[in-house]
Formats: C-alpha cells, structure tokens, sequence
C-alpha cells in the first residue's frame, strides 16, 4: 500500500515543478459574500462591522490560487491580509486549485463550488482556469477525470 502524500508535500511539488508560474497563495476564504449578504440581512451595521470577523470561521477555502504574473514567494495569508492583497489583485488572472492525495468526486464538486464563490467574493480577478492537483492516480481515476473534462478542470498528478 502507498503511503498517503500530505497536502503540503503535493503542494510543494506542484509550485516545484513549474507547471504553472505565478504567485502561490494558500487557503484562500471564499463565500464571504454570499455571508455577509445574509448578515447584513438580519444585522444593524454596528452589529455587522463586529460579526465580520465571524466570516473566517464560516467560509470556505481554496487550498491554493496562483495568480499569474506575478512572482512572489507562496504566501499563506491571514484573513485580514487577504482582505488588503485582493484589493491589489483587480485586474489580474488566476488559476484555482483544490489538492488531494487522490483525484475523487469530492475534489469536483470542492473546486467548481469554489470557483463559484470565489467569483462572486472577487469579480475583478479572472479565473483563466480551475485544476485539482492529485498525488496519485487510480483506476477509479479514469472516470473522474472525464467528468473533469466536461467541467473544464484541469487534472494534474504530481
């Protein structure tokens, strides 16, 4: 039996293999939208300003984006900092990515979801592509990655 490859190790690999350049940024929220619209819904604006640090919690992540064009080292930001830097990203292009040991539905249905809210949280960033980034690949895989295909999602086993 192989052992089973952490995220960070397939993440490494894939950044390494330059596949795709570009700035790396990890763990990105998305659906703070989609959040703050219900809250502001059902919440005064004093209310509001203090529950908006409740939308980390809440939210989703991408495991990483890569926006191209820009070289940087891979950051891991914290939720106020990428407040700040997707402000200076308008008007760039990105590539988003959800990571597994092994390619499965589950990381289909993660990263289409996750482009979805990712575009409603950022509409000034274009995403020129949606991959899932797999240590290994099975014969389970196969059906899989024709659903990808129909999806435009980009397989990458690293």
């Amino acid at each position: 039996m192989q052992k089973k490859l952490k995220e960070r190790e397939i993440i490494d690999r894939f950044i390494n293999s330059g596949i795709i350049s570009g700035w790396f940024l990890q763990e990105i929220p998305v659906g703070l939208k989609i959040f703050e619209n219900i809250l502001a819904k059902e919440y005064h604006e004093k209310e509001l300003t203090r529950l908006r640090g409740t939308l980390t919690v809440l939210s989703r992540k991408i495991d990483l984006v890569c926006i191209v064009g820009i070289n940087r080292p891979p950051l891991k930001p914290k939720f106020k900092d990428w407040l700040k830097i997707r402000e200076e990203l308008k008007g760039t292009k990105a590539w988003l990515f959800e990571v597994k040991d092994r390619l499965n539905a589950e990381a289909l249905g993660e990263i289409l979801i996750n482009e979805y809210l990712f575009k409603k949280d950022n509409p000034d960033i274009h995403v020129i592509g949606k991959g899932i980034i797999c240590g290994k690949r099975d014969p389970n895989s196969l059906l899989i990655e024709e659903a990808c295909k129909a999806y435009r999602v980009k397989v990458f086993i690293i």
